[in-house]
């Protein structure tokens, strides 16, 4: 089985063994099966039902490359092989065409074939319903670089990470502020108030009120079943006799009594301050918007 294998050399051969110069060429070639039917508009046509046309191989530098192929002619394709991590023009595997601009020379690149449904570019995100890694996008888990693979790696590690990819997983995305890096994590799903949480706020007043009656009632000594206001035992207060003014039956002295006269139903005036408890349990709040659970992707290349 023969394989085509046309790249610049070979195909000046083949023009020059077949008489074709490209400043003269005016009738339509064919290479492959149905050789005498030829597309007229087609200055070379190839045509195979099993075979296919294998482009130049070459390594770009960059974007900018005009080393690798010397002054590279405007809209010159190649095949890149090469993977560059500069972080500025740099290339992937890909077809690749030269756009020379004649007003501006300093803008001629290489320019990228791409598929039209994929023009990601590395590092860019993106929420999807997959579960799994997909042409070129990877799960935000947290797994270790070392275990994607070398293209992936090598874009991961121009993106700034060098042990694992940023985990995603339960958490919202936000725009990064002056003082942040990219790839920092922070926030809670839950949090709990404490005191610090709250206003720092002094309540003050007063207490005021009566306490309940306990109705008419009368007071015993807590010692002895009497009251003494002098003496040394009770009916002696060292001289026989009682003292003060009160008669011998009233308090102390040689007289006593076991109950003081009740008063009558009355109320006791009360002040002072109190701890009143709030009756909560510290229950955490949930501290999350209404969501939609989805994954978090990372483009890094095919």
């Amino acid at each position: 089985m023969k394989y085509i294998y046309i790249q610049a050399s070979i195909l000046f051969s083949l023009f020059s063994i077949t008489g074709i110069v490209a400043s003269a060429q005016t009738t339509a070639q064919k290479i492959g099966t149905n050789s005498t039917i030829k597309e007229a508009s087609a200055l070379l046509e190839l045509e195979a039902s099993n075979k296919g046309f294998l482009m130049t191989r070459v390594a770009l530098t960059s974007l900018t490359d005009v080393t690798t192929i010397n002054s590279p002619a405007n809209a010159l394709m190649v095949y890149n092989t090469a993977t560059t991590t500069s972080g500025t023009n740099d290339v992937t595997p890909g077809y690749y065409y030269y756009n020379k601009d004649l007003n501006t020379p300093a803008n001629s690149k290489w320019v990228k074939l791409t598929d039209s449904q994929n023009t990601s570019a590395s590092g860019d995100l993106k929420n999807s319903f997959k579960t799994a890694d997909h042409a070129g996008w990877f799960l935000l888990d947290g797994r270790a670089i070392s275990t994607l693979p070398a293209a992936a790696q090598a874009a991961a590690n121009a993106l700034g990470f060098s042990n694992n990819l940023p985990d995603a997983r339960d958490r919202f995305l936000k725009t990064k502020s002056s003082s942040e890096n990219l790839g920092d994590k922070g926030g809670l799903n839950s949090l709990t108030l404490v005191l610090a949480n709250l206003p720092n706020v002094t309540f003050s007043g007063t207490i005021s009120g009566t306490a309940a009656s306990a109705g008419a009632h009368s007071h015993t000594p807590s010692q002895g079943n009497g009251f003494l206001v002098g003496g040394t035992t009770v009916g002696n207060n060292g001289s026989g006799n009682y003292t003060g003014e009160s008669t011998a039956q009233a308090w102390g002295g040689v007289g006593q009594v076991a109950n003081t006269n009740s008063t009558g139903a009355h109320t006791h005036s009360v002040s002072g301050s109190a701890s009143v408890p709030s009756g909560g349990s510290g229950t955490a709040l949930d501290n999350r918007s209404p969501y939609l659970v989805v994954n978090t992707f990372i483009f890094l290349a095919n």
